[in-house]
């Protein structure tokens, strides 16, 4: 005799739907638990990086504007261990936001007193205070060295070099302060140079190509974490060229800085200006004034004084910015054309100007 066997109902489609639309529900759950917990490791782990970036951002803040030495930037690099311990620390805490809210208060108090020490170092009444009633002496502390100011001069004969009929005369300035003049001396060319040890030292070359002289200007760093936008109030470089009768190309490049160029009778036969940013002045007398002149500025102001007995034709290229001729403004977008003064036909004394401009404004005046 046969057993009885119980048999199970078959589901009808609506309740097997729902079974399947359960499951799908249980797996969609589990995959936003798991998201969530992706999420939460994700914002705990960005703590130090968050830190991190808000701590050298604000350290690159303070050293634009001279609160922070660029010079003090080598020492900082001794506390780089505390970041691997205190991701070392994240790890060992987890994902509880308590202690993770400690560590980053940890972090930020840690940080804070980097950059005070830092700006202490610079500081005569800062470290005077840490001294007297602290009794800590902040430079041994840290074991940073406060860079000599120095000065130098380096000056080119004429007896140096004989039977010169031209001169190039190309300069490089990175950062810093600046003039550049001329003299009645025999001198073809002078630097008096102040700037920070290690920062901004100056460099010239020369060579001697049949009757043309080629004389090069620029700074080298002898310390690796120097930037291009340094503090450039350690940075100074008088400029002279003497043998103002001496046919002259100039070359200029300024990549930031504040300078002044002033010349009454030496003979430019070309001068090229390249800026990437800065303010300069350009006064040219009538005797200095060249048949060519080219202008490539990325950023920054840059003003020329001529005089008012010579024609000028202007040939701009525009990407942005702005650029005024005698009174009458020239600006937009991908903007070029070309402008001549009313007299520019009529003059003795003619100069053209290749303009090309990425940003920042040119001023040209005829007022001298």
């Amino acid at each position: 005799m046969s057993k009885n066997k119980k048999i199970k109902p078959l589901k009808t489609k609506e309740e097997n739907f729902q079974s399947k639309s359960d499951f799908a529900g249980e797996k969609i759950e589990g995959e936003e638990n798991t998201s969530k917990e992706q999420k939460e490791n994700r914002s705990t782990g960005g703590v130090l990086w968050a830190f991190f970036l808000i701590f050298i951002g604000t350290l690159f803040l303070l050293s634009n504007f001279g609160v922070v030495p660029w010079w003090g930037w080598g020492s900082l690099w001794k506390f780089w261990p505390l970041f691997i311990i205190f991701a070392g620390i994240q790890l060992i805490i987890g994902r509880s936001r308590i202690l993770n809210l400690v560590l980053g208060c940890l972090t930020f108090l840690i940080l804070s007193l980097i950059i005070t020490i830092v700006i202490s170092i610079n500081n005569n009444s800062f470290r005077d205070w840490f001294r007297n009633n602290l009794n800590v002496d902040l430079e041994q502390s840290v074991n940073i060295k406060v860079p000599l100011e120095v000065q130098e001069t380096i000056t080119i004969k004429r007896d140096d070099y004989e039977d010169i009929e031209k001169r190039e005369v190309s300069i490089d300035v990175t950062a810093g302060e600046f003039t550049l003049t001329e003299d009645d001396t025999n001198n073809y060319f002078r630097v008096d140079a102040e700037y920070s040890e290690g920062h901004g030292k100056p460099v010239v070359k020369t060579e001697k190509r049949d009757d043309t002289l080629e004389i090069g200007f620029d700074t080298e760093d002898e310390i690796f974490w120097s930037f291009p936008f340094r503090n450039s109030s350690k940075r100074k470089y008088d400029f002279i060229l003497g043998n103002p009768e001496v046919l002259t190309d100039l070359k200029f490049n300024m990549t930031a800085g504040v300078g002044d160029i002033d010349f009454d009778s030496l003979r430019i036969n070309n001068f090229q200006i390249e800026m990437t940013a800065g303010d300069l002045d350009i006064d040219l007398g009538r005797q200095s004034v060249p048949e060519i002149m080219s202008i490539e500025l990325t950023a920054g102001d840059l003003n020329l004084y001529f005089p008012e007995d010579i024609g000028i034709k202007v040939m701009y290229k525009i990407t942005a910015g702005s650029l005024e001729i005698d009174g009458e403004t020239f600006d937009g977008v991908n903007r070029k054309g070309t402008y001549e003064t009313r007299n520019y036909d009529r003059m003795s004394k003619t100069l053209e100007i290749n303009v090309e401009m990425t940003a920042g404004d040119i001023n040209i005046k005829m007022d001298k």
